[in-house]
């Protein structure tokens, strides 16, 4: 079997940190920067766009560690020497998966679609679009999927 890993969270959602913690996450109030850089994790990924989350997340890194900024959104400024070349750190963007991976993406989604369905919180159809962005911007969902009936 493979090495557990611990995985560390920060949200600004206390109810996105006890949801991770269900999963088996180790959640950080990012308030409490200190506990975040303790951790020296590997690898950091950020789905948050936010500069002061990506900005945490580059002084929380270990030696040689990388930061994933996943999807748009604000900027990182970066000390080329101080940031990245003196501690061997990258930095690297993703936003979609190529176009022939999507077989292997799709197998990994059935393959683990009983733990995936979990992340999906609430459903909403499209006439309730309104509460369903609701419902995601006040910090208390997981993934919220909106859905169209086709006759």
């Amino acid at each position: 079997m493979g090495e557990d890993i611990e995985v560390h969270v920060s949200d600004v959602s206390p109810w996105r940190r006890e949801f991770a913690e269900s999963f088996g996450a180790i959640s950080h109030d990012p308030a409490d920067s200190e506990s975040i850089i303790e951790v020296q994790p590997d690898l950091a990924f950020d789905s948050s766009g936010r500069q002061s989350a990506r900005e945490l997340a580059m002084r929380a890194l270990s030696q040689r560690g990388a930061l994933i900024c996943v999807g748009h959104g604000e900027g990182l400024t970066l000390d080329v020497s101080r940031d990245l070349i003196a501690p061997e750190r990258a930095v690297l963007g993703s936003e979609y998966f190529r176009f022939d991976e999507m077989p292997d993406n799709l197998d990994a989604l059935r393959r683990n679609r009983e733990l995936l369905s979990r992340i999906v919180t609430h459903t909403y159809d499209v006439t309730e679009i309104r509460e369903a962005f609701t419902a995601f911007f006040s910090g208390a969902t997981g993934k919220v999927v909106v859905t169209q009936d086709i006759a």
